[in-house]
């Protein structure tokens, strides 16, 4: 019996890490996420990508439809009572576009880490477009740049270290107003980084500030001792990876993000027309800095808000401020947006106005036009 049980277990350590990553039996995420930062220390070569997911119903519950989505996925392994489960995307296997991925629920309620050892191939041609498949059922979290920034200050508390950055995107204003990206941050993940002078992470993010940069990824490594502990990339989107280690992460940012996307969830939900009995339920966000100032921001602001990806919309007024009617033809949520004074723009829920489709939409205006509070709607 002891033989047989010695056999499996050097059996399952010549698996290497797709078995300990995808198929063997954990009894709670942070154990998971332990064999994760040991296999990172064991391999430097070996990169982990993980990111935060919202799914306000038991995402695992509806795993079986899964497999007739366009990019099909075909569940491997499910444990429920620990609150997870590996996935096939994109039909398994090691080519490029497929892989698996193993997703995992956080305390926080509504919230999910996804993690793989899949490259960047993977994510970006088979991660990303499935999850944006299960929208607005499931969402990716995001971060504005004071967010992100508080982030890397959780990671450097919590591990007694020091964050440098030693790349940055952030993009000025002038590179932002057309276009724009999705959701699913896909130009952000494949747009390459800018290059710090391995600066702490403070002072990088104060001269993005005063240069009117909107940060939308970091590339640092957390010192301890004089060594490199940790090197990650942390994108607004909630997109993480790593080499060398987990831990600090997982001890001091992830923590903090999945508290933050757990309150917005709260915090966007219940906002439609339909569930206040016809009565509107506002967010107002508040500016960093005053953006309404004249007419040409006016039409900026305008055109980005028409940039956003799969939306359509109508302008009723220009001047003196801002009044438009936005739907988004993922969900079909509507909304009306006001601009009506220098650093205010209020967004009104209409008769169907997901939380998905609220977070998609502030996020963007964070991501293309300015960042600040948001808050509950109240006259002035």
């Amino acid at each position: 019996m002891a033989r047989q049980a010695a056999g499996q277990v050097v059996k399952r350590r010549r698996q290497g890490r797709s078995y300990w990553l995808y198929e063997h039996e954990y009894a709670d995420s942070s154990e998971l996420l332990e064999r994760l930062d040991a296999m990172l220390r064991e391999d430097r070569r070996l990169q982990v990508t993980s990111m935060i997911l919202i799914c306000k119903e038991d995402l695992f519950a509806g795993m079986d439809r899964w497999a007739g989505l366009p990019l099909p996925a075909e569940v491997l392994r499910a444990d429920r009572g620990a609150g997870m489960a590996s996935v096939a995307i994109g039909g398994g296997g090691d080519a490029s576009g497929q892989g698996r991925v193993r997703i995992v629920k956080m305390q926080d309620p509504f919230v999910y880490l996804a993690v793989t050892d899949g490259d960047a191939a993977f994510v970006d041609l088979a991660l990303g477009p499935f999850i944006k498949s299960l929208y607005p059922d499931v969402s990716e979290a995001a971060l504005s740049s004071a967010e992100m920034r508080k982030a890397l200050g959780a990671l450097e508390q919590a591990s007694g270290g020091a964050v440098r950055i030693v790349g940055m995107d952030a993009c000025p204003e002038q590179d932002i107003e057309g276009g724009g990206s999705d959701a699913d941050g896909e130009e952000e993940r494949q747009r390459p980084p800018t290059a710090c002078a391995d600066v702490p992470y403070r002072e990088a993010f104060d001269e993005a500030a005063r240069s009117g940069r909107r940060v939308g990824a970091v590339w640092a490594l957390l010192v301890l001792g004089g060594s490199p502990r940790m090197e990650c990339h942390i994108s607004r989107h909630c997109l993480s990876r790593f080499r060398l280690s987990m831990r600090p992460f997982c001890e001091g940012a992830l923590p903090y993000m999945a508290g933050l996307a757990s309150d917005k969830t709260s915090f966007y939900s219940g906002r439609s027309r339909k569930e206040n009995g016809g009565r509107f339920r506002a967010l107002a966000i508040t500016l960093d800095d005053g953006a309404f100032g004249d007419a040409f921001e006016n039409v900026r602001f305008m055109r980005i808000i028409r940039a956003m990806p799969h939306t359509m919309g109508s302008t009723y007024r220009q001047t003196p401020h801002v009044h438009m009617s936005l739907v988004d033809c993922m969900d079909y949520s509507s909304f009306d947006v006001w601009a009506t004074s220098v650093n205010r723009i209020t967004i009104v829920p209409q008769l169907r106005a997901t939380h998905a489709a609220v977070a998609r939409l502030v996020n963007h205006i964070f991501e293309r036009f300015g960042e600040g509070r948001v808050e509950e709607y109240d006259e002035e």
